[in-house]
């Protein structure tokens, strides 16, 4: 079958056809590489596509793209709000979007920006990204922020915005209005008080309880040694709930707890995990043996 086109005149003028504007390619950005939280754990969120693979939809942590109007990143408010006029927050995204639906949760994020008309601008705006630890601003404790990045106006080489991002282990609020050395951020990712130095009232102050792992707003939560097994025909080996980077010291006595005898069981060592064990060579076979384990803070 054969299509004619006919062409011609509009009577007394030209067929004027309307003029096509250029196109504004919006800028792809994204993280180059999974982001941590305050507790080094991935930052959760996956993609909504994530239903078609059989997973389950994780919220993901907040992420704003940010206009720094005069070229600094100005801290946030505690309440993560922009604390200067010259930071605009121009998109929010979360952990999670725009990376590969099929993937387990990965701490990244990508998206696209077309805030800026850049055919229109001369002068490159500066951005940056910021994610926080948590959903919203409202429950969030800790951010991160990445490199500052120049967007390309007309005539630059297209560009794509790669956000160098650790953690978001930069606390939101430093204030210590208990005065227990753990300031506020850490109090609200704990769930410990800001108001009371001694959160779960296990004897040991929030600040001790954060440098040696154990969580201030659980009473059962402290150092102590939590398992004892036998290793052999007559070793036995104990294990401690630790944190990592700081240093263990074992101990023993046969005496009466009431005399605090104890003598040192081997050397020092540095915890490289949350949950620490060593062997006690023979121990099965003392009588009246006695374990504990001493934390020595920096």
């Amino acid at each position: 079958m054969k299509t004619l086109i006919y062409t011609g005149l509009v009577a007394g003028s030209l067929l004027c056809l309307p003029r096509v504007q250029g196109q504004e390619t919006p800028l792809a950005f994204g993280s180059t590489n999974g982001i941590c939280n305050e507790f080094g754990q991935l930052l959760q969120g996956r993609n909504p596509s994530c239903i078609y693979w059989g997973l389950t939809y994780v919220t993901g942590t907040l992420v704003q793209i940010i206009h720094a109007v005069d070229g600094v990143p100005y801290p946030p408010n505690p309440d993560g709000t922009p604390s200067n006029p010259n930071n605009v927050v121009i998109q929010t995204v979360r952990i999670g979007e725009g990376v590969d639906g099929s993937m387990e949760v990965s701490g990244m994020f990508s998206g696209s920006l077309g805030y800026f008309r850049r055919s229109a601008m001369t002068e490159s705006p500066i951005i940056f990204a910021r994610v926080f630890n948590r959903e919203d601003l409202v429950s969030s404790s800790f951010y991160g922020d990445s490199q500052l990045y120049d967007v390309p106006v007309y005539g630059d080489e297209y560009g794509r915005f790669y956000a160098q991002i650790p953690c978001t282990g930069k606390p939101l609020s430093t204030n210590d209005l208990d005065g227990d050395g753990l300031n506020a951020s850490w109090e609200k990712s704990y769930g410990s008080s800001d108001l009371l130095d001694d959160s779960d009232g296990d004897g040991f102050d929030d600040y001790l309880e954060h440098q040696l792992g154990s969580d201030p707003a659980d009473g059962q939560s402290y150092l102590a040694v939590v398992n004892m097994r036998p290793s052999g025909a007559q070793d036995l080996e104990v294990f401690w709930p630790s944190s990592i980077g700081v240093t263990y010291q074992v101990q023993s006595t046969t005496s009466s707890l009431m005399n605090n005898q104890f003598s040192d069981l081997y050397d020092p060592m540095v915890a490289t995990d949350t949950v620490s064990s060593t062997i006690i060579t023979n121990g099965l076979t003392i009588p009246d043996l006695m374990i504990r384990v001493r934390a020595e803070l920096p």
